[in-house]
């Protein structure tokens, strides 16, 4: 694993360390190079220490978990040696390169790898997850919207643009400091961040378009950072182009047979998806307007929970492998 420092990596590592198909033979992070892994990780039974760089010549696959446009840099590298790359950062999620200047102010560094990644939501792409060899785990916010609202979109029933309302618990961003996340700041207090655009948003108009056949999905997201520690709540609004009766069947026969997104009876809260792979949504209308919200843990299925999913997938395991039941913080 590339990058086992940050709370993804973290997490990742706690997964797989558990996973009864994984060996976890390499972690590497420049802030604790040379350290042993108890020193970090003191409930898992894990030998070793932390190194600078992966010795590719004895992997399968890489988790990498490294910062947006690191590990792309690295990637073909990885890939031409053998190894299967699941990345967690936003490198490969996005397949037009124009894009990325746009969200990520630069150049992408591997344009040629972006047509092979493969969008790394099960839900929608577990045929060509079989054959990956470059998957691109998606944004924890991204995920959610995009699993409430898919089988709106892939049955034609959204009638207007949309509204995704969604909130964030802190771990959402990152282990680095900052005087945004510092307790101060954050306790007792709720307010809207990148309201020009989030940079997951994107992700979420890709997805949407692909399942409406190409056409163009008008999407307002607003992100709001909550004073808990993990998880996400995305409330979806649009005109419905249908009945809720309509709404309802098709969302439960999108995800029927699914084992982490399921249509709950209630609108869910987070404290219900925390520490689980889960994605619960509701469906609801006021109206005609249809309300669906869904909760997930952002550092599982928002993260590396959805990675480890890709994982079991593209090495032909059962889809639970390793994530059966609820996941418990290192």
């Amino acid at each position: 694993m590339a990058g086992a420092n940050g709370y993804a990596g973290m997490t990742a590592v706690n997964l797989l360390a558990r996973h009864p198909r994984a060996e976890l033979c390499q972690l590497t992070s420049r802030s604790y190079s040379g350290k042993p892994f108890h020193d970090v990780f003191p409930l898992l039974e894990l030998a070793g220490e932390f190194q600078d760089e992966l010795d590719v010549s004895r992997l399968d696959v890489i988790f990498s978990c490294l910062p947006h446009n690191v590990g792309a840099a690295t990637a073909a590298a990885w890939l031409g040696a053998g190894v299967r790359v699941i990345d967690m950062s936003a490198d490969f999620r996005l397949r037009d390169a124009s894009q990325y200047p746009v969200w990520y102010r630069q150049d992408h560094p591997a344009p040629g790898l972006l047509e092979e990644a493969v969008f790394g939501l099960p839900e929608l792409h577990e045929r060509e997850l079989r054959k990956a060899r470059l998957v691109a785990v998606p944004g924890c916010y991204s995920t959610a919207a995009t699993l409430a609202l898919a089988p709106a979109a892939a049955k034609g029933l959204i009638g207007s643009d949309i509204v995704v309302d969604a909130k964030s618990g802190v771990s959402g961003a990152g282990r680095s400091p900052g005087l945004g996340v510092h307790f101060s700041e954050i306790n007792e207090s709720v307010g809207a961040y990148a309201i020009a655009g989030h940079r997951h948003l994107p992700e979420v108009t890709q997805e949407l378009g692909r399942l409406a056949g190409g056409g163009r999905v008008q999407v307002t997201f607003v992100p709001h950072l909550i004073p808990m520690t993990r998880g996400i709540l995305a409330t979806c609004y649009f005109d419905l182009a249908g009945s809720p009766a309509e709404l309802e069947d098709a969302y439960r026969e999108f995800y029927a047979g699914q084992p982490f997104t399921k249509v709950v009876a209630q609108s869910p809260t987070t404290k219900l998806a925390s520490h689980s792979n889960l994605c619960l949504i509701n469906v609801a209308a006021q109206g005609r307007k249809a309300v669906v919200t869904a909760a997930l843990d952002n550092l599982l299925k928002g993260a590396s929970g959805q990675g480890v999913e890709c994982f079991n997938i593209a090495f032909g395991f059962d889809r639970s492998t390793g994530l059966g039941g609820p996941m418990q913080w290192p």
